[in-house]
């Protein structure tokens, strides 16, 4: 019937060259001859008894030919990639045609399902050392509270460092020297303003650079004029070269008079009683902040060990077509913004080879992370219980209808809805479901990244604790009704954004060349 000369090529296909024998050829012949003479009547003959060749001169041989290749992969496909062994990760596509008399030989590339070894996962540990909140940080928290509720009182001395000083200010500028050119000064009215006297050089400092610090020791009443050129390696590059002249009058130096910290203030300004009460709750958010943060730094260290470790192979095909979808995605996106792609990178002064080759590598880093996410809940059996996905559903039925503001709906109303929204609710069913089933995921790694697990009775093959119904990494948990994951978390597997096939799937003979 067939003969197959398979090869596997480097990026992740297999090359096959299906020779099919003259036998099988004539039969195929024959059902193209009676599919097109009956689809379109030939003269001289009854629908569907025209020969093959009087066929061929009546519709053209390159139809012929297409149909014919078409009839011969959808009868055999599947017993093709049978007899070559291949997974397909999707479905193939057909190179070229190389012979068509006597024999018909043609060359199909098939994306090979995606391979991946974790090595020995089992054995991965990730010290879990959160960090703790010393003395200091409560100081400055409660120092910062202080702050929120600082008055500012006048004083009749000269400016220090930390007070603020009301002035009147005018001044004059004038543009850099041009040539012979000497540009005259343009002048900048009269406003009043106050100004902190920093501590700390700014360089973004208003009207320029240092200019507070010569405020200090200052008193009302004194008058000053500072002057200040901006150097030729000014970070504004508008003002390099100019002169500023500024005369300033001194209104009122005031300083800042903080509360004290006391029972009294605690109970006025906070939720607390006791400033040991409110220095304790200070204490744990900062801890919970501190922890959240670490946690979320552990996890992608975790998963950055275990790819490390790993050895992913999976058809170029994937990359190709999400590299694609993500660029069409950022089309979109700046196309709403009123820019097209080329602007958008010639503002951020960057190539478009750059951008690709960029996008291309995070794109692929994003494949394997996900590869390797999916072959450890494989490994270790993750799975959503039916008590997780009828919760899931719920909920999400419950978003859909509140969606929609159907919050209150009878039985009969809500299978009306569910039969004229049933693409949405499966759509965001499964974007839920494969959001919740990641998360149990990285629970599980997380708990074996610390060897939690070892403490633990090991679980038969392909079942899960109830405890890893929730991540710990991050403390997220599944979204309730009204709430779902972001676009980043519901984002498909490569599998499925690839859609696998299943065998009986054919390739596409209009891919290929004759």
């Amino acid at each position: 019937m067939f003969t197959i000369k398979k090869e596997i090529l480097p990026s992740h296909h297999a090359k096959l060259t299906v020779t099919f024998s003259p036998e099988a050829v004539e039969r195929a012949k024959r059902k193209v001859a009676q599919k097109l003479s009956k689809q379109t009547r030939v003269p001289g003959f009854r629908p569907g008894k025209a020969p093959y060749g009087v066929v061929v001169r009546h519709f053209g041989e390159a139809v012929v030919r297409e149909e014919l290749l078409d009839t011969l992969l959808d009868a055999h496909y599947a017993d093709i990639l049978k007899q070559a062994e291949i997974e397909p990760a999707a479905p193939g596509k057909v190179l070229q045609v190389l012979t068509w008399e006597p024999e018909v030989v043609v060359e199909l590339e098939v994306p090979l399902k995606p391979e991946v070894d974790l090595g020995d996962y089992r054995s991965l540990r990730v010290p879990y050392e959160p960090p703790q909140v010393d003395e200091e940080e409560i100081e400055r928290a409660l120092d910062n509270l202080r702050r929120m509720h600082v008055r500012m009182e006048t004083v009749d001395r000269p400016a220090q460092k930390g007070d603020v000083v009301l002035m009147k200010l005018k001044g004059r500028y004038t543009p850099p020297a041009k040539g012979d050119e000497k540009p005259e000064p343009k002048h900048i009215p009269e406003e009043e303003i106050s100004l902190l006297v920093k501590e700390d050089d700014d360089p973004e400092e208003w009207p320029f650079p240092g200019f507070s610090k010569q405020l200090e020791g200052l008193k009302k009443g004194d008058k000053r004029t500072f002057t200040y050129t901006y150097p030729e390696d000014a970070p504004n590059k508008g003002l390099r070269g100019y002169t500023f002249a500024y005369d300033v009058e001194v209104v009122e130096v005031q300083t800042p008079v903080y509360p004290e910290l006391t029972d009294e203030f605690v109970r006025e300004h906070t939720d607390h009683e006791t400033l040991e009460e409110l220095r304790e709750a200070i204490r744990e958010n900062l801890q919970q902040s501190r922890i959240s943060e670490y946690d979320q730094q552990y996890l992608e260290k975790v998963i950055e060990g275990l790819v490390a470790q790993s050895q992913v192979k999976f058809p170029q095909h994937f990359l190709d077509t999400a590299v694609a979808q993500r660029l069409e995605e950022t089309k979109a996106q700046l196309a709403e913004q009123g820019l097209t792609l080329e602007e958008y990178l010639e503002a951020r002064g960057e190539s478009m080879e750059a951008f690709l080759q960029s996008l291309k590598e995070e794109i692929q880093n994003e494949l394997v992370r996900d590869l390797v996410l999916e072959e450890l809940a494989h490994q270790e059996g993750i799975e959503i219980t039916q008590e997780e996905f009828d919760e899931t559903a719920k909920n999400v039925l419950a978003y859909l209808l509140t969606k929609h503001g159907r919050e209150q709906a009878s039985q009969a109303e809500i299978r009306r809805f569910l039969r004229r929204h049933q693409q949405e609710f499966q759509t965001t069913l499964e974007n839920t479901l494969d959001w919740y089933l990641h998360q149990k995921t990285l629970a599980h790694l997380v708990r074996l990244a610390k060897g939690e697990l070892e403490a633990q009775e090991e679980p038969e093959q392909g079942q899960e604790t109830q405890e890893e119904t929730a991540p710990e990494a991050g403390k997220e948990a599944a979204p309730e009704a009204g709430e779902q994951p972001s676009s980043e978390e519901t984002k498909e597997t490569p599998s499925e954004a690839s859609s696998s096939p299943t065998p009986a799937e054919t390739p596409s003979s209009a891919q290929g060349g004759a």
